[in-house]
């Protein structure tokens, strides 16, 4: 299946990784998935919401749900599926061969979020609105539009990596670091990989850049988070 995932929609359950690896969850359920389209395709939830609703609030109530009650497992373990999760993404699966689509997209990731019916995301997408019939419509009569990124233009290239930042992140430059459809999610101070699928040998180049760019990394990260246009950075050489 997941040779089939647009680079989005493979962002996405990146992110919803990194999301359930941050809140200290056993699983990746389909609140951390939430969240991590919410990072991804903001504009396409927030385009369906009724009035009355927000996506602040809605991030936060997927948060809140999204938060184990139990003991939280280390970031550093390796975190499956919860069943739930699984039948989002194989609705979504089915969502992208109705629609005709050769590729799995973000809005099919949502429209199968929305059919796991007794799911928490679901339940939670619904209250604020969203309805399967319509997500289908604006799937098919209106292209979606490439949304506001959380993660800026590319700032680097070297060796088939492309490297650009976030910035979202509050006090610490972020970055991620993209490299044959694996990625890694990277805090430059003190420097800490946060989550990461890459092959072993580019992500030891990227920490090798990334000592090296420290003070360029966060001139432009500083630039970003000012809502200027950051200034690129070195490659490896």
């Amino acid at each position: 299946m997941f040779e089939r995932f647009s680079e989005p929609a493979g962002r996405v359950v990146f992110f919803a990784q990194f999301e359930a690896s941050r809140l200290g969850a056993a699983t990746i359920t389909t609140e951390h998935l939430l969240l991590g389209l919410l990072r991804e395709n903001a504009w396409l939830v927030e385009s369906l919401l009724t009035p009355g609703h927000t996506l602040r609030d809605l991030r936060v109530e997927a948060e809140r749900a999204a938060s184990p009650e139990g003991e939280r497992v280390a970031t550093s373990v390796e975190l499956a599926l919860a069943e739930p999760a699984r039948m989002a993404l194989t609705y979504a699966e089915e969502e992208s061969g109705r629609l005709l689509s050769s590729t799995i997209d973000v809005p099919h990731l949502l429209l199968g979020l929305l059919r796991t019916s007794n799911s928490r995301a679901a339940k939670l997408l619904k209250e604020f609105g969203l309805k399967v019939d319509a997500l289908r419509l604006k799937a098919v009569d209106q292209p979606v539009p490439p949304a506001q990124p959380l993660f800026g233009g590319v700032v680097c290239r070297f060796y088939g990596i492309e490297i650009k930042l976030d910035a979202t992140a509050e006090a610490v430059p972020r970055l991620i670091a993209e490299y044959r459809g694996h990625m890694a999610l990277i805090e430059i101070d003190p420097v800490k990989v946060i989550q990461s699928d890459l092959p072993p040998r580019a992500e030891s180049m990227i920490l090798e850049w990334v000592a090296l760019r420290k003070d360029e990394i966060s001139v432009s990260w500083k630039a970003a988070k000012a809502g200027k246009r950051p200034p690129p950075i070195s490659p490896l050489e």
